[in-house]
């Protein structure tokens, strides 16, 4: 059953991942994130959270009216940024790490069957290659890092009139 959109966040933005390398990607442009808005004045409209596996968005799908979700992502090139609006066909269970109980893909296909979806989803991945445990992430990575944060900060600030 879904929720009113009453009960809807406007903006909720996620960060999926574990303290290991670069799968530390979506909670440290969490914190980034949190820093930046604490001192903006409309930080109250923006929900941030932190999350161990995509199966865990499943409350978050229900509550928000436009969700960003930060995740570390395959490929070939460490540190490269995808911005990705969901559905679309380049967003792929072959993109999205397995690291997860469930991947993000299937927990996203999920909430779509259960009519639980925010009117927009924006996915960010960031290419990642360290995965190892109580490993630092890697430098390529740790630069995008703050350069999604600051995408999507501006994302956010736009959103306003776009939610």
């Amino acid at each position: 059953m879904s929720t009113g959109n009453a009960l809807r966040s406007a903006v909720m933005v996620v960060g999926i991942g574990s303290h290991h390398g670069d799968d530390a990607v979506g909670w440290r442009v969490i914190a980034i994130l949190r820093d930046m808005l604490e001192t903006s004045e409309s930080s109250g409209r923006y929900e941030l959270l932190t999350v161990r596996s995509p199966i865990e968005l499943m409350g978050a799908l229900e509550r928000a009216e436009v969700l960003h979700v930060v995740d570390a992502c395959r490929g070939t090139e460490p540190g490269r940024i995808h911005r990705w609006l969901w559905p679309s066909p380049e967003l792929d269970e072959s993109r999205v790490l397995g690291t997860h109980d469930w991947n993000l893909v299937r927990a996203l296909a999920l909430g779509a069957e259960l009519a639980w979806m925010p009117g927009r989803i924006v996915v960010w991945g960031i290419e990642a290659s360290a995965f190892e445990p109580m490993s630092e992430t890697s430098g390529a990575v740790e630069s995008s890092i703050r350069q999604v944060a600051i995408r999507i900060e501006g994302e956010l600030k736009g959103s306003n009139s776009q939610a």
